[in-house]
């Protein structure tokens, strides 16, 4: 079984870019991540070490 766990409209405000001028005024962004993966195991052990790592489901 799939789940599929959306978080939509994260809004950050970040100094990095290509351009020097980015790192000193920083920009405005705007991210949605969507995630879908098997979940029963976390599901069935309630267990947080069987959820969904977002650090490395990102990679």
């Amino acid at each position: 079984m799939r789940t599929t766990i959306s978080i939509e409209g994260i809004r950050c405000h970040a100094f990095h870019g290509c351009m020097e001028e980015e790192g000193l005024i920083g920009g405005e962004y705007l991210v949605d991540v969507t995630i879908t993966k098997d979940l029963r195991l976390s599901m069935e052990s309630d267990d947080l070490k069987d959820t969904v790592d977002y650090i490395w489901s990102a990679m």
